[in-house]
């Protein structure tokens, strides 16, 4: 029996195809991974085809992306096998279709892996668009990179007094290894996607002239969100912003969002209600809440009743036992990602291609998805 794809059908026409790659940043050093290396980030691009390949791509082609997270909760790694044998619904190295398409670019949260949001990456691609997602060395469960080095995920510990600083300052920096970090991590981050555009436009970019890098948007979910936020309230190439449940930045709140940005998120009542620490709430929500306040681009703060955090992830169709481990809501599932997958390609229409349809931003048809815009 062929396994099928785990994900839900993507609701547009296009076929899948997708292509990985690796950028190098000669002008930034590797600072999760011991050595004198450049930074190094896998990238993996899923495009419009004109026919399927014969190689279906499966849904993570390392299952070792998962060791952070399965660490964390105490889960044997061998559970990630499974997850590497499901099919997405894309083709290896397909052929591409004619046309130049609209381009977004994703950051990947903490303990992430770059395939986490394909039901959005699906949807947008069935729809005409090129995405792009990255694996961020030292943040995400763990990369592997071109030449077979494994940098894994540098631990909690080490890593959130970095986050936070670029969120609440404090006034002694925090370190990572024996160097203190004033800034944090947002800049550092940030760079990546940056590098990443900047790849694009290169000849070493394989699907280069089918790229329309006039029209770009960004997306990230939760530390992805943060790199994002930093990133696109400071590179004018990027065109729109989409956020899903992160802090953001200090400097991306005081610098203000002057492209169209759309929040996705939840309330701080349901924040508390998984378990979150104030502190915790006072980072996602409430500057989540001041970027949309103070944005003086098109505004959309899109919150979604009684969710978990992860339930914004692929996570409840790959891993459904979660909700038992309290990691995901009970109500996660088909329709939480329905209403995901059809806003994120309703906000890229609207803000990158220039559709003027009305769509589910004007009036959503789900009654526990509520909607402030800011025009």
């Amino acid at each position: 029996m062929v396994p099928r794809p785990f994900l839900p059908e993507p609701t547009g026409p296009r076929l899948i195809g997708t292509t990985v790659a690796e950028v190098v940043d000669v002008s930034r050093p590797e600072i999760f991974a011991p050595g004198d290396r450049p930074r190094s980030l896998p990238v993996q691009i899923w495009y419009p085809a004109s026919a399927a390949s014969e190689q279906p791509e499966p849904y993570v082609r390392d299952p070792h992306v998962f060791d952070g997270v399965l660490d964390r909760i105490g889960a044997p790694r061998a559970l990630a096998a499974a997850w590497g044998r499901l099919p997405s619904h894309a083709t290896v190295d397909a052929p591409v279709a004619a046309g130049r398409f609209p381009v977004v670019i994703i950051s990947q949260g903490n303990l992430g892996y770059r395939q986490s949001q394909s039901v959005q990456v699906e949807e947008l691609v069935s729809h005409g668009y090129i995405v792009v997602s990255l694996d961020q060395p030292g943040t995400v469960g763990s990369a592997l990179l071109a030449d077979g080095t494994r940098i894994p995920y540098r631990g909690a510990s080490v890593l959130k007094p970095l986050i936070d600083q670029s969120i609440e300052p404090q006034e002694t920096a925090p370190r990572l290894d024996a160097d203190p970090m004033p800034e944090g991590l947002a800049s550092y981050l940030a760079a990546d996607p940056r590098a990443v555009l900047d790849w694009l436009s290169t000849a070493a970019n394989p699907l280069r002239a089918s790229m329309d890098l006039e029209r770009v948007g960004a997306m990230g979910m939760s530390l992805g969100g943060y790199t994002t936020s930093q990133w696109c309230t400071g590179d004018p190439r990027v065109r729109a912003c989409l956020i899903i449940d992160a802090p953001m930045t200090v400097d991306a709140v005081a610098r203000r969002f002057t492209v169209p940005t759309l929040w996705m998120t939840r309330s701080a009542d349901d924040m508390a209600a998984e378990g979150w620490p104030a502190v915790e709430v006072r980072h996602v929500d409430g500057t989540q809440r001041a970027a949309y306040r103070t944005a003086t681009g098109d505004a959309w703060y899109v919150t979604v009743d009684g969710l978990f955090h992860a339930d914004l992830t692929d996570a409840p169709y790959g891993a459904p036992g979660l909700s038992l481990l309290g990691m995901t809501s009970r109500k996660a599932g088909g329709r939480v990602h329905e209403i995901m997958r059809t806003l994120t390609l309703d906000f890229f229409d609207r803000t990158v291609r220039g559709s003027d349809r009305p769509s589910t931003l004007d009036a959503p048809p789900w009654p526990d998805v509520h909607i402030d815009a800011r025009r």
